[in-house]
């Protein structure tokens, strides 16, 4: 399982995907609610991910992590 914390949040979030298997790789994608891509973090390992989000104006976002193309968890965060 993946999760994130804080959420709502402001700056940043902390990607918690420690649960996952440690010998696959992952891609992490944030749309905005109008499905645009605004971030993409490819190839990331199991484990804890700090990702500054600074960037994105306050609103909803989708995140998705998926692995070989395959999506396993989507995630709604809010920017305040």
């Amino acid at each position: 399982h993946a999760w994130v914390s804080p959420n709502p949040f402001t700056n940043e979030i902390q990607l918690n995907l420690s649960h996952l298997n440690q010998n696959e790789t992952y891609d992490c994608m944030i749309f905005d609610i109008n499905g645009i891509k605004v971030l993409e973090m490819p190839n990331l390992q199991a484990g804890q991910h700090r990702i500054d989000l600074n960037q994105l104006q306050a609103g909803v976002y989708i995140l998705e992590v998926s692995s070989h193309q395959k999506s396993l968890k989507t995630i709604k965060i809010i920017k305040q």
